[in-house]
């Protein structure tokens, strides 16, 4: 009995560090997009609800889909060759401003007017429009580049060379690579933001007192 008692105390304590198990997310459509991308919601099993945009413009998934995901630093598909397996700055920094609903980024009811914009800047910043021609949607796509490109330029201090240069995490921002039944299966990656490792570590810390004393307790009986 007293094993037992100290087995379901440790539990308590390792569950802080085991923040993510079998993790699965559904996407859902907001508002429609002409160019077939995000702005899509995601509701995960282990990292809340959230907005979120396609990484890649040839891959695909179906909404209302359950997936299983990860979440890297690597961009497990993505449909042109020549396209970033990294996060690039400029995506970071997009995506964050659109997360925190800067006015630049997001606008109209839950961020629609601006969505068919910031998802084709994505997709140009990530390099799966460098000659690239969505045969449907071409002109649309560069109308809707060169304004809000600029906004991001001018709002980082950076060069579009910079923009599209690995970000390595910045702004927390990551990769939720999809994949049905086994990871190789991998379908349109979208975008995710983890919270920052001291805030993750201090989150971890603060379920430890509940497993020590949990052990305590059980020990006492």
């Amino acid at each position: 009995m007293k094993k037992l008692s100290t087995l379901i105390g440790l539990a308590g304590v390792l569950f802080a560090t085991n923040l993510y198990g079998s993790l699965t997310v559904t996407l859902t459509e907001v508002g429609g997009n002409a160019n077939g991308g995000g702005l899509f919601q995601a509701v995960t099993s282990a990292n809340g609800t959230f907005d979120t945009f396609c990484i890649s413009i040839e891959t695909t998934f179906s909404p209302g889909t359950q997936y299983s995901y990860d979440l890297s630093s690597t961009i497990n598909a993505y449909g042109i060759p020549l396209a970033s397996s990294f996060i690039a700055a400029g995506t970071a920094y997009l995506y964050q401003q659109f997360s925190l609903r800067n006015p630049n980024y997001y606008a109209g009811v839950n961020g629609v007017d601006n969505a068919n914009a910031v998802q084709a800047a994505i997709w140009y910043l990530q390099g799966d429009l460098n000659g690239y021609v969505d045969p449907e949607n071409s002109a649309n796509l560069q109308s809707l580049l060169t304004p809000i490109l600029n906004q991001v330029e001018s709002d980082t201090h950076m060069t579009l060379a910079a923009l599209q240069a690995n970000g390595n995490g910045a702004y927390g921002v990551v990769a939720m690579n999809l994949y049905t039944g086994i990871p190789s299966s991998y379908n349109q990656p979208q975008l995710a933001i983890v919270p920052e490792p001291t805030t993750m570590i201090a989150g971890a810390l603060l379920l430890l007192p509940f497993g020590a004393s949990t052990l305590r307790i059980l020990r006492k009986r």
